[in-house]
């Protein structure tokens, strides 16, 4: 019947809408994310020496070195400061 056609054309209509507003919303948040990665790409190229010149596979080798380098001098201080710590106690 007629009514049948229409409910059925009704249907297609909202589906194929609401396919097309979740699509939509999907471009959003991928560009939404893009952006954030662009953001923190920059900012970490600020961070690691020579950076600024690195593409984005070289900054994240380049920043897992750095950290490593940065946690191994941390370790030396620590080391230092313990030592002079005990060094400067009196004696019994």
């Amino acid at each position: 019947s007629s009514a049948c056609k229409k409910i059925v054309k009704r249907s297609r209509r909202i589906r194929r809408t609401a396919k097309c507003g979740a699509a939509r919303k999907g471009q959003i948040t991928r560009s939404i994310a893009q952006r954030l990665v662009r953001k923190r790409t920059q900012i970490l190229k600020s961070l690691i020496p020579g950076g600024e010149f690195m593409n984005e596979v070289c900054l994240i080798e380049e920043t897992l070195d750095y950290i490593t380098s940065l946690r191994v001098q941390v370790d030396v201080m620590r080391s230092l400061a313990s030592a002079s710590a005990r060094a400067s106690e009196p004696h019994n």
